[in-house]
């Protein structure tokens, strides 16, 4: 059986909200309460939009492993600019029933990015980018670049933004003790789409290529999607790819992390 909620007057404008009726009326009211709703208008357009998640993973048998990721971002959007922030740290441990075996991390990282995109007009932008990675698995002690870009909107519109974007750039980065650096121009891409406003999708790549060694470059690419659970809880399930070409010895060259995680809208 279903109940009509009668919103208040200053809400009229939105459409009658049509709620189950489960247990009591005062279930049915908070069903219907506009701040639950993850469909409620969002943060006007010059606004800060600020979250933070986290995630944790943990298996228990013949060893225990656990690990948790935090992922924070702030973004802000006008008519004229994008400032973008976001960052993420992971950690984990094997932990063997094995006396004898030594507990043993498995992920400890830290990464962080910030982009600034200035709207030329039409469906151009240019910008600059800055990212950091420290991964003691990958012994990666520190690899940051600096890049400004130019890019172009392949597709834009309110749901669904296509846009790819390259510069010069130079990295630095201390990788199994040896510091390097190198110019290194970068190819992007992004891509969004807001499948309705309880979920959406996103996917990004970036490539960095060394120029005084042509086997040395890094990919950085992640997939993700999200749905909301209400106006300020979304569950997020991400998939992160880091490729190194030239890893340290006895590393891996692809490293590949999966992350489901809870965020909360600040």
């Amino acid at each position: 059986m279903f109940s009509l909620c009668r919103a208040p007057s200053r809400i009229l404008l939105a459409t009658t909200c049509f709620c189950t009726s489960l247990l009591t009326t005062n279930v049915a009211q908070a069903a219907c309460n506009p701040a639950e709703d993850p469909c409620a208008p969002k943060k006007e357009i010059g606004s800060w939009d600020k979250s933070l998640a986290f995630g944790f993973n943990y298996t228990s048998g013949n060893s225990d492993t656990s690990a948790l990721s935090l992922l924070g971002r702030a973004k802000r959007e006008t008519t004229e600019d994008v400032i973008d922030f976001d960052l993420t740290s992971g950690s984990g441990e094997d932990r063997a029933r094995d006396t004898e075996t030594v507990d043993a991390k498995n992920k400890d990282d830290f990464r962080a990015n910030a982009n600034y995109k200035y709207l030329l007009g039409g469906d151009w932008f240019a910008g600059a980018g800055w990212a950091f990675l420290y991964d003691d698995i990958a012994q990666v002690d520190y690899r940051t670049s600096l890049t400004p870009v130019v890019g172009y909107y392949l597709l834009k519109d309110e749901d669904f933004t296509l846009s790819v974007d390259a510069g010069p750039g130079y990295t630095f980065e201390r990788v199994a003790s040896v510091d390097n650096d190198f110019f290194s121009p970068k190819i992007g891409e992004r891509f969004d789409w807001i499948i309705s406003c309880t979920s959406k999708i996103y996917q990004k790549a970036d490539i960095f290529f060394d120029t005084s060694n042509s086997d040395n470059y890094l990919v950085n690419a992640e997939a993700g999607v999200e749905s909301a659970l209400s106006t300020s809880l979304s569950l997020v399930f991400l998939v992160r790819d880091t490729y190194d070409n030239e890893p340290a010895v006895d590393r891996e060259k692809n490293d590949v992390a999966m992350i489901t995680a809870v965020k909360v809208a600040l």
